[in-house]
């Protein structure tokens, strides 16, 4: 059995998942940013220039935070591409544990965070970073697994591009303006990601620790709708 249908439910047409994965990217980059030492943990291009900046500003512990969410959205990669390997192998459902993993670790980033409560030792610094990094290094693998076109869930500069490609192109085309459905969905993903940074600024304004249960909260959305549609398929077959 493949990942194809139950993934097309969830990710592909109206469904929901997409909207879910970029809401908890947004959400975990706020928070990183905001409280987890000025670093992003799913834009790496963002963190790069972080690092860069702090290196060569001297802040050795600013780029020490970078590295760690550097070093840890490469572990998460590399760990959903060996989970690929095999699920290809065995043919098993590859993007369901890929994504399973990844709502482990926001889970036990959420515990850490509100148990633990800001400002954060330097221990529970780290393990923070490196929980919300391989999070999404993983998440960043399924999406390209998923292969949704023109949406990566965490990186948005080119799904920014391919909109305003394609809303140019249709107003510059004859008749009434017509966007394709790949646009709409682009479109709804950008602004869960937007949304999600507005609503964690305002819950970090009122003091609301329990936001980084958000990220969690939306992959097991993804996770739990995924698993439904093969004990359906299985019910069906």
């Amino acid at each position: 059995m493949h990942d194809a249908v139950p993934s097309d439910r969830v990710f592909g047409g109206a469904g929901p998942g997409l909207l879910l994965l970029s809401v908890a990217a947004g959400t975990m980059d706020s928070l990183s940013f905001l409280k987890l030492g000025h670093v992003f943990t799913s834009a790496m291009s963002g963190n790069t220039i972080l690092f860069g900046l702090a290196l060569g500003q001297g802040h050795l512990s600013a780029a020490a935070h970078s590295i760690a969410a550097f070093l840890g959205y490469v572990a998460g990669v590399a760990v959903a591409a060996a989970v690929f390997r095999h699920a290809e192998a065995v043919r098993g459902h590859g993007a369901f544990r890929v994504l399973a993993g990844e709502t482990a670790l926001l889970g036990a980033f959420a515990l850490v965070w509100v148990a633990g409560g800001a400002p954060y030792s330097a221990a529970s610094l780290y393990v923070l970073i490196l929980l919300a990094a391989v999070a999404m290094g993983l998440q960043g693998a399924a999406a390209r697994h998923l292969n949704v076109p023109g949406v990566s869930t965490i990186v948005f500069t080119s799904t920014l591009t391919n909109i305003v490609t394609d809303c140019a192109n249709a107003v510059a085309a004859p008749g009434p303006m017509r966007l394709a459905a790949r646009t709409w969905r682009q479109i709804a993903a950008f602004a869960a990601y937007l949304a999600s940074a507005i609503v964690t600024g305002l819950a970090m304004g009122f003091a609301l620790p329990a936001i980084a249960i958000l990220p969690f909260a939306a992959l097991l959305l993804v996770v739990g709708g995924m698993g439904a549609g093969w004990l359906q398929m299985e019910r069906a077959g």
